[in-house]
Order: structure tokens, then sequence, then C-alpha cells
């Protein structure tokens, strides 16, 4: 479980909706409480699918995440106070792996250690 004593807060393990058609896995780990989850992730079958879709190894505000991926050549400008990170993996922990990585390879130093680091 995690909460505010590990690096890995806040994070959200949701079981995916779609069971990994759309997002890649039966399992997701966003960077963000459970009331910052964007609807689109868990919504209807063409919301979710676009979520998804834009979501792959991109970052983008957790705000407003449509209006930044919609926006052709985008970029954050001033730096947003929250960027949306996720993770995918067919269990809970493969998603949990999985963002933790995308967060040491964006150099992110608050990043648990991988536990498979022998």
């Amino acid at each position: 479980m995690v909460n505010a004593n590990d690096v890995d807060y806040p994070t959200t393990i949701i079981r995916t909706r779609y069971g990994g058609v759309y997002e890649g896995g039966r399992w997701a780990a966003l960077d963000c409480s459970h009331e910052e989850v964007p609807e689109d992730a868990i919504s209807e079958d063409v919301p979710c699918f676009e979520f998804w879709s834009l979501a792959h190894g991109r970052e983008f505000p957790i705000s407003d995440w449509r209006a930044w991926v919609e926006t052709p050549g985008s970029t954050f400008g001033e730096q947003p106070s929250r960027i949306l990170i996720v993770g995918v993996g067919e269990t809970p922990d493969a998603a949990l792996e999985a963002l933790r990585e995308r967060r040491r390879s964006r150099g992110d130093k608050t990043a648990a250690p991988s536990d498979s680091a022998g």
C-alpha cells in the first residue's frame, strides 16, 4: 500500500477499465491522488481510448491534459504545477514499477529504487 510516508506518494493504482486493450496493461499506476485521476482514463470507450493512446510515453499537465496534447507543437511554456506520469502493467506491482521507471528516466530523485536492482 502506498501512503504519505512513501516516496511514491501520491500514487493511485487502478484496475484498467478495458483490461489493457487501450491502456496497455490490466493495472495502471498514476502519480496523483484518486481525486485527480483524469475522468477519461476510466471513462467510456472513445474518451478512454483517446486518453490512453496519448498517455503512453508522454507527460502532460494533470489539470488539462486534453488541451495540451491536442495542440500541435505543444510545450509546457511555464512549468505546470503538476505533471501526470503513468505506468501500466499486468499486476499492480508491475504498474507501480513501470511508474517508478518513468520517474527515474526523467531524473526524479524521489522515485523509489527498483526492487529488482541487484
